[in-house]
Parts: C-alpha cells; sequence; structure tokens
C-alpha cells in the first residue's frame, strides 16, 4: 500500500510541475478545494486591488501549498485541467475594479468530482454481463446440453436425455388430464355435423337421376357424470330417423329412445349387462366400480401432481437402469432428402438391464399407495392383493437372477440436437429378425425431413418420407410406401401413396392445412383432404376427385356449444326394460310408420336402387 501511495504521489508531483509550465493548475484534491477568490478578498480588504501579477503570484502560491496536500492525499486526486482553468477565469473576472467599492465576494462550493472513470467501467462490466446473462439464458438449453456432455458419464448423459424430454410428454399429457377432469366438473357441450354428397355424374354412373345431401347432426352435452346424445339423420333436409341416448355414471342406467318409432325409453343398466355376460361369475362390484369412477374422473382418486409424479417415477426406473451407452459427436443423419448434423446416442440393453429396470418398477410399485388405491377402485383387485401380487413378482424375478447372462437383448439409438432435443429414435431387437422400427428428422434452415419405418430383416415393411419447407405451417411432399413378402409365391409386392402438405399445422390441438392423395394403384384417383379451424370449431372436408372432377364429398364441422342442464327421464313417462320386457316395447312401436316414412323420402330418389336390390336385374 505504501508503494502505491508513493508511486501515486511521485505521479502527482510530476503533473503538478506540467500545471507550473502552464501557468495555470490543472488539478484540485477532492478534500482540499481551492479557495483562491476568499483568499484574494481577504487580503485586499478595504485597500486598492492587488495587480495582476500580485494576483498571479497569490494563485501560484496558493497552487504549492495544494501541491503540498497532493502528496498526502494521492488516492482520491483528480486533475483537469480545462475545470481549474476555468475556475481560474471566473475568479479572477470577480475582481473589483478602482472605479468599484470592495465588496466581498465568496465563490460557490465547488462540486465534489465523481470518479467518472470507475463509473464508466463498472457500467460498461454490468453492461457486458447483462449481455452475457441475456445471451445465456436464449442459449440456456444449449449450454446446460453441452455442460450435461461435457460432466456426465455416457449412461448418466443419456438418462440427462430421456429425462429431459420425456418429462416435457409427460407434462403434456398430465396437463391434457387434468382439463379432462375440469371438463368432467364443468361440463362440456359439442355439435358435430356432417353432410355427404355425390355428384350428378356419379350418380348416373349409379343408375340414379340425382342424390341429394344426406346430413347427420349429433349433439353431445357431458356434466356431473351426466351424458346426452341427440343424433338426427336427413335427407334433403327431411328427417329419416332420431336418436337420444342419456346415461348416468353415477347409476350406469343408460336410456334410449328413438321418437320415430316409439316414444317409449329403453333402459339398460351395466349390473344387468355384466350379470348376463362374461364377468357373471366374477366377484366384481359393479355399483362399488360405479362409485369410484366418477371420483377417478373428478380428480378425487389421482390429481394431476400424482399422476405426472407417478409417470416421471416409473419413466426413470427405465432409463436410469440402462448402462452400457456409447455417444457420438458430429454425425451426419439424412431424411429423405436433408442432412443435418447430431449427437448419436446408442445404448445397448442387456437381459440385466431388464431385470434391473423390472426389479426398480416393482420396488417402486410396492409402496404405491395410489396405485393400489386405482387398482382397488376400478374392481381390479383389492389393496391387499395388489401389495401380495407385487411381493411375490419381486421373489419370482430374484429367482431367475443367476440365470442371467448379461446378453445384449434391443439397441436403441437416439440422435440429438445441441440444445438435447432427441430429433430421432431406432429401436433394433437382437433376436435373429433384427426387427427395428424409428424416425429421424432433418432441418436446413426452413427445409425439414422427415423419415419413419418399421423393418423386419432386409424388408421395409412401413417406410414413410417427408420433405419441404417450414414457413405458414409445413409445406411439402411424402411418400408412403408398404411391402408385404408371400412366403408362397416367394416374392414381394409393394403399395405406395403420395402425399402433398400444403401449409399444413397444428395448433391448440386443431389442424389446418390441406393433403392429396395420390397413387398409381388409384388409376387417376385422388382424395383431398383440408382442414380448417377458428376459435372452437373445426371443420374437415374431404373430396374424391376422379379426373380433376369432385366426385363426392364429406364435410365435417365440430364446435364446442354451451353446456345445458341434462335432464334424465321422469317417472311419468314410459320406461321398458331392454333386457327383460323388450316384448312390451315391441308392441308400443310404430315400425310400419317407421319404414313408410323413410321409404316416403328416398323413394323420388333411390327407388330404382331398391327395385335393384329387392328384386334383382
Amino acid at each position: 500500500m505504501n508503494n502505491e501511495n508513493q508511486n501515486e504521489s511521485n505521479l502527482n508531483e510530476n503533473q503538478f510541475s506540467e500545471v507550473e509550465l502552464d501557468n495555470a493548475p490543472k488539478g484540485v484534491p477532492e478534500e482540499t478545494p481551492f479557495t483562491e477568490t476568499a483568499s484574494f478578498t481577504e487580503e485586499t480588504s478595504g485597500t486598492e486591488a492587488a495587480s495582476d501579477t500580485e494576483l498571479t503570484s497569490n494563485i501560484e502560491a496558493e497552487n504549492n501549498t495544494a501541491g503540498e496536500n497532493l502528496n498526502t492525499q494521492s488516492e482520491d486526486l483528480e486533475l483537469n485541467k480545462e475545470n481549474i482553468t476555468e475556475e481560474m477565469k471566473e475568479d479572477i473576472s470577480l475582481q473589483p475594479s478602482d472605479s468599484q467599492p470592495n465588496v466581498e465576494t465568496l465563490p460557490e462550493a465547488p462540486v465534489k468530482k465523481k470518479q467518472t472513470g470507475k463509473i464508466v467501467a463498472a457500467l460498461l462490466i454490468l453492461v457486458v454481463v447483462l449481455a452475457g446473462s441475456i445471451t445465456a439464458f436464449a442459449n440456456r438449453n444449449k449450454l446446460s446440453n453441452t455442460i450435461a456432455m461435457m460432466t456426465k458419464s455416457s449412461s448418466q448423459y443419456y438418462a440427462y436425455i430421456e429425462q429431459k424430454n420425456l418429462d416435457k410428454q409427460i407434462n403434456s399429457v398430465t396437463k391434457n388430464y387434468s382439463k379432462s377432469q375440469d371438463n368432467y366438473k364443468k361440463g362440456i357441450g359439442a355439435e358435430n355435423n356432417l353432410s355427404f354428397t355425390i355428384s350428378p355424374a356419379l350418380a348416373m354412373m349409379m343408375g340414379l337421376n340425382e342424390i341429394k345431401p344426406i346430413n347427420a347432426k349429433l349433439e353431445s352435452i357431458s356434466k356431473d357424470g351426466l351424458s346426452s346424445f341427440n343424433g338426427v339423420l336427413s335427407y334433403d333436409n327431411k328427417t329419416l330417423a332420431s336418436l337420444e341416448l342419456l346415461s348416468d355414471m353415477n347409476t350406469s342406467d343408460y336410456y334410449l329412445k328413438v321418437p320415430e318409432l316409439s316414444s317409449a325409453y329403453l333402459l339398460m343398466t351395466m349390473k344387468d349387462m355384466i350379470d348376463s355376460g362374461i364377468m357373471a361369475d366374477t366377484d366384481f362390484d359393479y355399483n362399488e366400480y360405479a362409485k369410484n369412477l366418477p371420483a377417478l374422473l373428478g380428480n378425487q382418486l389421482l390429481s394431476e401432481n400424482a399422476l405426472n409424479e407417478m409417470l416421471k417415477r416409473y419413466s426413470s426406473d427405465i432409463y436410469n437402469n440402462i448402462k452400457t451407452v456409447e455417444v457420438k459427436k458430429n454425425v451426419d443423419v439424412t431424411a429423405s432428402t436433408i442432412t443435418s448434423s447430431y449427437s448419436k446416442l446408442t445404448a445397448t440393453v442387456t437381459d440385466t438391464d431388464l431385470y434391473n429396470i423390472a426389479l426398480a418398477i416393482l420396488e417402486d410399485a410396492k409402496t404405491d399407495k395410489d396405485l393400489a388405491k386405482i387398482t382397488a377402485s376400478l374392481q381390479l383387485m383389492t389393496e391387499d392383493e395388489y401389495y401380495n401380487t407385487i411381493e411375490t413378482a419381486i421373489n419370482d424375478l430374484k429367482a431367475d437372477k443367476s440365470t442371467l447372462t448379461n446378453e445384449p437383448m434391443l439397441n436403441m439409438v437416439l440422435y440429438t440436437d445441441s440444445n438435447g432435443n432427441i430429433t430421432g429414435r431406432e429401436i433394433t431387437i437382437l433376436d435373429g429378425s433384427s426387427t427395428s422400427l424409428g424416425y429421424t428428422t432433418a432441418r436446413d434452415g426452413s427445409k425439414l425431413g422427415f423419415q419413419a419405418w418399421f423393418k423386419e430383416k432386409d424388408l421395409d415393411i412401413l417406410d414413410v418420407t417427408a420433405n419441404g419447407t417450414i414457413g405458414n405451417g409445413f409445406t411439402g411432399d411424402s411418400v408412403i410406401s408398404f411391402n408385404y413378402y408371400d412366403e408362397y409365391y416367394d416374392e414381394t409386392t409393394s403399395t405406395s401413396f403420395n402425399v402433398a402438405l400444403e401449409n399444413v399445422k397444428l395448433k391448440d390441438n386443431k389442424l389446418d392445412g390441406k393433403f392429396t392423395l395420390t397413387s398409381d394403384e388409384m388409376l387417376g384417383t385422388e382424395f383431398v383432404v383440408e382442414f380448417k379451424s377458428a376459435n372452437k370449431q373445426q371443420d374437415i372436408n374431404i373430396k374424391m376427385m376422379a379426373g380433376g372432377i369432385e366426385t363426392i364429398a364429406l364435410l365435417l364441422t365440430t364446435k364446442e356449444i354451451p353446456v345445458k342442464d341434462i335432464k334424465m327421464p321422469s317417472s311419468s313417462e314410459k320406461i321398458v326394460d331392454m333386457m327383460n320386457n323388450m316384448d312390451s316395447y315391441i308392441e308400443t312401436a310404430d315400425l310400419e310408420g317407421f319404414m313408410t316414412n323413410i321409404q316416403t323420402i328416398l323413394a323420388e330418389d333411390f327407388g330404382p336402387l331398391f327395385d335393384l336390390l329387392l328384386y334383382g336385374m
């Protein structure tokens, strides 16, 4: 510290000598500010003002004094020639003239000089840190993946990748599970409209003059364990038949009604169906099942968090017990016509690994109270039977441990990008058949390639390729190929379909885009499927084209509707037990009127077809 003070003091002396050469002060210690004007007025009070020469001498004397003080306050010294020179000029301008009375003028206290250099340096450091933090945050996935690859063993890194990607999928699954539970409580309503049309040209080929639109309207509402379904089938906007179906999950009662046939409801109970079916001789208690099922659907038996934790726990039992892994960096992967460079993780799963996986799952299941409760609630077995079954399975598994040979059973290959996202997966069973299935993706800027397959030995049973660009959705081409080997004829049969995709995208579980399906096997016929979504509605338009002409069209519209109260049949309405009293229902049914109505509506357009079916050529 003394050396630092001495060095800085020497520096100050050198700087101050330069000030004296310029005949103007360049620096002032912050703790000993200059008071040139005050000193001057004290010496000249009541007398004539000093001459310019005397003033200069006084100022130099003050500077010499300040220079001595600088040697003792070296750490806080700041020199500023221009500021001090300006202060000197201002002080001299305040000197009283011979013709004016001497007025003592006190200067304003000079502002302390801030450590500008240090502040600027600190700000620069702060900017660099913030910029680095923002960059690190933007690239946090890439950074964390790089660190994981550097610090973990091959098997640990494999487990890290599996966990990172699988946890995202589990979170999505449990989120949808929670949403379905909310819908069960709050209720959900949906309306589906289906319209089927046939072109006049195709109708003529069928021997008919015209086929008017056939429509179906289906409305469903579910709330608090109650459900209603109403469907209407019509031709040329004339009702052919309608159906009303009501169900109560709390009692497991189902009511069915066809208004055009009968005003009575047919009653079906799950208990009656079970008693007369294959479960008649079992100990299945449907009343208990019916009581617990709404509890499961209503988030009382298994919450979103519990399901999330359960799925992550059991999935970790799998990837944490795979120990033989090889990691290769910068491996070129081609999907369709696009090539990308990825990391390749090859995991070899042995019979010992499979043993450890099974044992880990059973050990977790042995203490899983949620799973035991759900199993019992669904009448699969009692809780005691559940625990006994798990314990028996553990003992049986351990008894076979001596037969393990550490033989490879399957290979699993993962391809990952620099962020640690899985871009491809392949599983190969090492049983002599070399059965494998998998997929890969590759991306080059806005270009995307995809390939999926299922192989057995050297035969590609299924192969799907696609390539295109990502902009307003995905636009490109895909080929779907099927191959079948006929052992009897010792030949392979191949079939392929071409699919053109236009602006295909999925958002909020709704699809937009256009698909065009063609094949040499279809002799010039093509199918066009167009998806459109808006707010709470999804439209699907399917067209069959022949020679560029639309022959058949099917339009399906699905939309959400407000939930309405559901009313079950009252005691004043006629209700017939379907399992035990069907004869009484037939007595109330107007079967002749029902058939006459249908024939009247369809006869004009379908009469020739009916005659053909009934009486032949």
